[in-house]
This record gives C-alpha cells, sequence and structure tokens, in this order.
C-alpha cells in the first residue's frame, strides 16, 4: 500500500524529489545484492532437492529477507518494509543503508531502546 501510494508498485513511496534518488540508488543496490544472495544461495541446494520444499528451507533460512522479495523491487521493498517491524536486527546487520533509510521514512527506530527503559 505504501508503494502503491504513487500509483506505481516499484519500490519507491512517494517521496520527495531530493529523497527520491537517494532511496531509488539505496533499494537498488540491496535489491541486487539480496538477488546475488539469493542465487548463491540456490545453487548450494542439491539437484534432488525441489527450491520449494520444505527440504530446501534450510538453506533459504540462510538469507537475511523471505526468498519472494526477489520477485520485484516492489516486493523487495514490502518484505523489507516488513522486516524492519519484525526482524529490525537482521536487516540492519544485512543492509545498513536499507535499515537507515527505512528508519528515516517511518521515522521510527525498532532497535532503540523503549523510552523510559534503563
Amino acid at each position: 500500500k505504501l508503494d502503491l501510494a504513487d500509483g506505481q508498485a516499484d519500490g519507491v513511496p512517494p517521496l520527495p524529489a531530493a529523497l527520491r534518488r537517494r532511496w531509488h540508488e539505496t533499494m537498488e543496490a540491496a535489491y541486487e545484492t539480496f538477488n546475488a544472495a539469493l542465487d548463491q544461495v540456490e545453487a548450494r541446494i542439491p539437484a534432488d532437492v525441489d527450491p520449494e520444499s520444505p527440504q530446501a528451507d534450510r538453506y533459504y533460512a540462510e538469507l537475511p529477507l523471505d526468498p519472494y522479495a526477489a520477485t520485484d523491487p516492489g516486493e523487495f521493498f514490502a518484505v523489507a518494509a516488513e522486516a524492519f517491524f519484525t526482524a529490525p536486527q537482521q536487516l540492519a546487520t544485512a543492509f545498513p543503508a536499507l535499515f537507515e533509510l527505512l528508519r528515516q521514512f517511518f521515522g521510527q527506530d525498532p532497535l532503540a531502546p523503549p523510552v523510559g527503559s534503563p
């Protein structure tokens, strides 16, 4: 829904022009890196293991995001945005620039200690 707010599911939500370029460059770099990691994982899956089977899950578990993120840039944004809230440390470790971009976009840091905590 965030991505479609500007009419296109392209991995770029409505943003000011100055931020749009940085967003595109950061997302594209992370998307390409993720796809390369997915290619490496899939190359290690034995030929007798169906990549869609539960037996392949242990290989895909090495990835910082669900493999569905490789579908297209729009899905990459959606999966990364979900991971920002559900697995922020994993996302921040794998894609620090993307994590920072999402932190600024959402105006919050899921890795920050809760307000009032020691």
